[in-house]
């Protein structure tokens, strides 16, 4: 028997998509003249990998011998019970018996993939080509180490084999639509999950992660169609309520948002994004407090969780606890030392209270991290203007204002200061 490999989805990880910084941008507008321009990309992707026993291959083992094919046996009952060393030491044995029987290799090629050696893994799915040019399942599995070396195109082209080998294998238009996905080639992935769920309307995995690309899409409302479906067919799913939530947030639904998440912490309550979805909704109705013992508890379950570090930080700020929110995202910054949203807020609040030669380092490394962010400029015109450093405070507010003209984002409240700033220094820009 051969194995399968699929990428059950993006998971809850991608749940996050946009939402950490669109909370806090909506929290910090109440505090101007802070402004929070930068999104984050996407969180890292995790994969959660399906074994599927899909069929008896169609190489027959009537020439093997019962030495050979006992090993296989053992080799795949070691590998569905997450053996894995033993279960390589039995593929091993039974290439050395035949070492052309290319459905060993596929299954060791899985294997290798699951400890997560995926040159050895490729190595073999190669092999399992190299014998049988045809061998599908060989193609689709190579796709997927590909994909998880981010190498999307050679991903593409398996996939791409795989399907004109066999159009109607569900899993591999499944996993094509999530290399799409991956590469920012949105339409093409909705493409694939409406071919999976054609040949399979019963196929779960294609509604969730057409539900994600359309909510990356910006389509909300499609994008809760596809969660509804998902939870039709598996409604103990966490994930997709999770997911519908993160949807209703952005279709501005706070009570939908909430009822789903408090379902799928119900489902699952060590699910860490669902209290900080939650958490996040909270703020965005003001009860600040119901946020941060939901934010509270996703840091516990998942003390490197960086964006609830971000928002609760900004929680802390709404309730005038700087100090607090300082210390939260000095955590973000030590996990992230390249978090650019982290040092925006962080600065701003520094200079809050008063704090200049820490909000003039953080005002630094926004610069050196995007030297066209025009706010940073601002802000550290602002510090050296409160220091007395009257000349330097010129050249950064000048500096402000020839970006903006150069078309760098600046909101008109940070224009209209700086002019102010300018004029009371007998300055005209």
């Amino acid at each position: 028997m051969t194995h399968l490999l699929i990428p059950e989805s993006k998971r809850t990880t991608d749940l996050t998509i946009k939402i950490g910084q669109w909370i806090v941008d909506l929290i910090l507008k109440k505090r101007e003249p802070i402004n929070l321009s930068k999104m984050p990309s996407l969180l890292p992707h995790t994969l959660v990998l399906i074994i599927i026993i899909l069929l008896n291959t169609a190489c027959s083992l009537d020439s093997q011998t019962g030495e050979i094919e006992e090993a296989l046996n053992r080799a795949s009952a070691f590998t569905e019970a997450g053996d894995f060393d033993n279960a390589l030491a039995e593929y091993n044995k039974a290439l050395l018996l035949d070492p052309d029987f290319p459905p060993t290799y596929v299954n060791r090629g899985f294997v290798y993939y699951s400890q997560g050696d995926l040159t050895r893994a490729i190595i073999d799915y190669n092999k399992a080509i190299e014998l049988d040019p045809e061998f599908t399942l060989a193609y689709n599995n190579r796709g997927l180490a590909y994909y998880v070396q981010g190498n999307f195109d050679r991903a593409v082209a398996d996939y791409n084999r795989a399907i004109d080998q066999d159009p109607a294998l569900v899993v591999t238009y499944n996993n094509r639509g999530l290399t799409y996905y991956a590469r920012g080639d949105l339409e093409l992935a909705i493409g694939d999950y409406d071919q999976a769920t054609d040949l399979n309307p019963a196929y779960v995995l294609a509604y969730y992660n057409r539900g994600l690309a359309y909510a990356e899409q910006g389509n909300q409302d499609k994008a809760i169609i596809d969660f509804d479906r998902t939870i039709l067919l598996d409604s103990g799913n966490a994930d997709a309520y999770n997911n519908r939530g993160f949807a209703y947030i952005n279709a501005e639904n706070l009570d939908r948002a909430i009822a789903d998440f408090d379902k799928a912490i119900e489902l699952n309550p060590n699910l860490s994004l669902a209290f900080y979805n939650r958490g996040s909704a909270y703020a965005l109705e003001d009860s600040f407090n119901l946020a941060l013992a939901d934010l509270d508890r996703a840091i516990e379950l998942n003390p490197t969780f960086v964006p609830a570090y971000n928002t609760r930080g900004n929680v802390h700020a709404q309730l005038g606890n700087l100090d607090q929110a300082i210390a939260d995202l000095s955590v973000a910054i030590a996990l992230a030392p390249d978090d650019f949203q982290a040092y925006v807020t962080r600065g701003s609040f520094y200079y809050e209270i008063g704090e200049l030669e820490q909000a003039l380092a953080d005002f630094d490394q926004i610069i050196g991290l995007d030297p066209l962010y025009a706010p940073a400029y601002y802000y550290r015109g602002a510090a050296f203007f409160q220091m007395g450093e009257q000349d330097r405070a010129i050249i950064e507010f000048l500096e402000t204002l020839r970006l903006n003209d150069e078309g760098a984002y600046l909101e008109p409240n940070f224009r209209r200061l700086a002019e102010q700033f300018l004029e009371s220094l007998a300055v005209t820009p």
